[in-house]
């Protein structure tokens, strides 16, 4: 199996022909890729949108013989160096990570990756942020530096240089792991969704270890877990909710509410409401034939002129741009 399982690995995708056919050129995929404005500066921004289709996990090979330019990304990501080397970009600091190594990236981070030759082997694991919950989170056992960085990242804290770096040379097991994620992702099976992401828990929980304290147990600030569980139930309801349902499912007063999410998030529910709405706006736009005005309807949005100005200032594009333009095209 592993004979089989490199040759998948090493195997030269149809991308990574062209690039070596096209030296020092740019995928044509970035002609279609979003732009967003950091520092004055415009960055690639992806969204992953095919790559979680019906999960909160998923896997990429990053592809060879050729750069990525500064982008950002709306999810979670997990860089694993799985051999050979790769140099990053990451808000401005070069890093070279070697065979082993991880970077953990939240989101809105601006990083890019250097050239990688043939034996430069990079898997990204991306996660949504329906993956942790405050359960997964409260598990961690003398892990403050990850817990909490995993529960900022969910929550929209910025309080943190934005990405952590762990070395797993010396812990056999961890590539044990690795290597079995790549077996359900090269070759599914019943299930095998539901495995990986199993699987990237216990990676979690390994890298937990590494950064871990014995003198100390982590405890997440109740405020903080109240605040998650109150932003997973708006995303659940894809932000068909109001103040009051929530406050009749979490039993706070709509006041609390209003004080959690803004001094936590630094968004009041309304903003987080919409954001949410027009995010499931956005799968129906891609995943459904539905008219737009049934997308807006089915969101919970009447007004057809909020709707539009809403999501082209959200996402660059008007609703019907965003349905024409968003195909799959490979990197």
């Amino acid at each position: 199996m592993n004979r089989i399982l490199n040759k998948q690995i090493y195997q030269t995708t149809d991308s990574e022909k062209w690039h070596l056919q096209n030296k020092n050129k740019l995928s044509p995929f970035y002609k279609s890729l979003k732009t967003k404005n950091y520092n004055g500066k415009k960055v690639y921004f992806f969204d992953f949108i095919n790559t979680l289709k019906g999960c909160n996990v998923g896997m990429i090979r990053e592809t060879r013989y050729t750069i990525i330019p500064p982008h950002l990304h709306k999810d979670m990501e997990m860089n694993y160096v799985y051999s050979g080397k790769c140099t990053f970009l990451i808000n401005g600091k070069r890093i070279t990570l070697k065979k082993g190594d991880i970077c953990i990236l939240d989101t809105d981070v601006v990083n890019s990756a250097e050239y990688k030759s043939k034996d430069d082997i990079v898997f990204n694991i991306i996660f949504k942020k329906e993956f942790f919950s405050s359960v997964f989170l409260s598990q961690f056992n003398g892990s403050n530096v990850l817990s909490e960085f995993l529960l900022n990242a969910v929550i929209g804290k910025r309080c943190f240089d934005n990405f952590l770096i762990f070395h797993t040379s010396k812990m056999p097991e961890f590539a044990v792991v690795f290597d079995m994620i790549l077996r359900e992702h090269y070759f599914p099976k019943a299930n095998s969704i539901h495995v990986i992401e199993s699987y990237c828990s216990v990676l979690l929980f390994y890298l937990s270890r590494l950064v871990s304290d014995v003198s100390q147990n982590l405890i997440i600030d109740d405020n903080d877990k109240n605040v998650l569980m109150i932003l997973q139930e708006i995303e659940y309801c894809d932000g068909n909710c109001s103040l009051n349902e929530l406050a009749d499912k979490f039993h706070f007063s709509t006041s609390t509410i209003y004080k959690l999410l803004m001094n936590t998030t630094g968004k009041n529910f309304t903003q987080i409401k919409i954001s949410a709405q027009l995010e499931k706006a956005k799968l129906l736009l891609k995943e459904t034939s539905m008219s737009i005005t049934d997308i807006m309807l089915n969101v919970g949005i009447k007004n057809t002129t909020f709707f539009y100005n809403k999501f082209y200032k959200e996402f660059g594009e008007t609703p019907k741009q965003f349905r024409q333009k968003n195909k799959s095209i490979e990197i």
